[in-house]
C-alpha cells in the first residue's frame, strides 16, 4: 500500500442481490491500490448471499443485519469501517481497476484541504440502459437546484460520521439529504470523470427508481423540511420547480413503456398523472401514446382507468 495515499475501505451494501454480487467483489479485489478492507454488509437478505461471500475467504468481510433499509445499515457500518476514506459500491455495480487510483490521486493531491469531503464519478449505465452519464463539477448552488452527486462515491469517514445517514429517507433522496448535510458543515467534492463507475440498470432497479422518481414533488417538500436554513426562498422554489417537471418527465417516460408492452390502461393512467403533475412540460410523442392508449383499451374492450392512480 503506497503511504502517500489515505487508506480506503469499500463497502458493499446489499439485500437480494446474491446474483449480481460477485461481479461487485470482483471488481473490488482487482483494483490497482489495494483497498484497506472489502465488506459486504447485507440488509437482511434472504437469498444466498451469505454463501457468495464464504466463497472469497479472508478476501472479504461479512455484516449481517437485521433488514432496516440501506441507510440505517450505512449508518451502522459508519461505525465498523477502518479505511480513512470508504467507496460505497452498490452490490449491482461494478468499478474499473484504476478505480480507486485516480479517486485516490485526487485525494492526494488535496491532501491539506479539509473540506474535501468526497469524490464522485461519472457513472456507466449498462443492462437495460447503456449510456455515460457525464455530471457537472460540484457547486452548492448547484446542487440546490437538484441531486447530481451519487452515493457511489469515495467519502471520507470522519465526515461522514459528522453527517450521517438518515434512514428517514431510505424511501428516496438519501443521496441527496447526505450531500446537503455535508456542504452545510461546509464540506464539497470533487468529480471524477472517465465513468468509471459502472451502475446496472435492471427491472429491479428501474422499478424502485421510477418509485422515487414520480415521488419527486413529496421528497423535495422532505428536503426543503429537513435543510430549510439552506435554501433560501427563491431556491427553494426552484427546487419544487425541478421536483415538478422531474416527476412529470418520468411519468412519461412510463407512458412509453406501458405503451410498448401493450399496457393500455397503465399508459392512460399514468399519463392522467403526468399531465396534472407538470402541466407545461407535456411532451408530444408520450401524449400521442396516451391517446392511442386510450383508443387501443376501447376497441380491445378493455377499461380505462381515469384517475390519477395506476395500478
Amino acid at each position: 500500500m503506497n503511504p502517500d495515499l489515505p487508506t480506503v475501505s469499500i463497502l458493499i451494501p446489499t439485500f437480494n442481490y446474491a446474483r449480481f454480487l460477485p461481479q461487485a467483489i470482483d471488481s473490488a479485489l482487482a483494483q490497482t491500490v489495494k483497498p484497506l478492507e472489502i465488506v459486504v454488509a447485507d440488509d437482511g437478505s434472504t437469498d444466498n448471499t451469505a454463501e457468495i461471500v464464504a466463497r472469497y475467504g479472508n478476501a472479504v468481510t461479512y455484516r449481517r443485519f437485521e433488514h432496516q433499509g440501506v441507510y440505517a445499515i450505512r449508518q451502522a457500518m459508519l461505525a465498523e469501517l477502518r479505511g480513512e476514506w470508504f467507496l460505497n459500491l452498490d452490490a449491482d455495480d461494478w468499478i474499473e481497476p484504476d478505480f480507486l487510483e485516480k479517486a485516490l490521486a485526487m485525494v492526494a493531491s488535496q491532501r491539506n484541504d479539509p473540506t474535501l469531503a468526497f469524490v464522485y464519478p461519472d457513472i456507466t449505465r449498462f443492462g437495460e440502459m447503456n449510456d455515460v452519464r457525464e455530471f457537472p463539477d460540484f457547486s452548492l448552488a448547484r446542487l440546490k437546484r437538484g441531486n447530481y452527486v451519487v452515493m457511489s462515491s469515495l467519502i471520507r469517514r470522519g465526515a461522514a460520521r459528522e453527517a450521517g445517514f438518515d434512514a428517514n429517507f431510505n424511501d428516496g433522496q438519501g443521496d441527496y439529504d447526505f450531500y446537503l448535510t455535508l456542504a452545510k458543515m461546509g464540506y464539497r467534492g470533487e468529480r471524477l470523470p472517465g465513468g468509471l463507475m459502472h451502475v446496472r440498470v435492471h427491472g429491479g432497479s428501474i422499478s424502485g427508481l421510477g418509485r422515487a422518481q414520480f415521488r419527486q414533488v413529496e421528497l423535495a417538500e422532505k428536503i426543503l423540511a429537513k435543510h430549510d436554513d439552506l435554501f433560501s426562498a427563491r431556491e427553494s422554489r426552484q427546487l419544487r420547480r425541478n421536483a415538478r417537471r422531474g416527476a412529470s418527465q418520468a411519468m412519461w417516460r412510463a407512458v412509453e413503456q406501458h405503451y410498448a408492452a401493450e399496457q393500455y390502461r397503465q399508459a392512460w393512467g399514468l399519463g392522467l398523472r403526468a399531465i396534472w403533475q407538470g402541466p407545461r412540460h407535456v411532451p408530444c410523442r408520450p401524449l400521442a401514446l396516451m391517446l392511442r392508449a386510450l383508443v387501443g383499451s376501447l376497441f380491445r374492450g378493455r377499461d380505462v382507468d381515469t384517475s390519477t392512480e395506476t395500478d
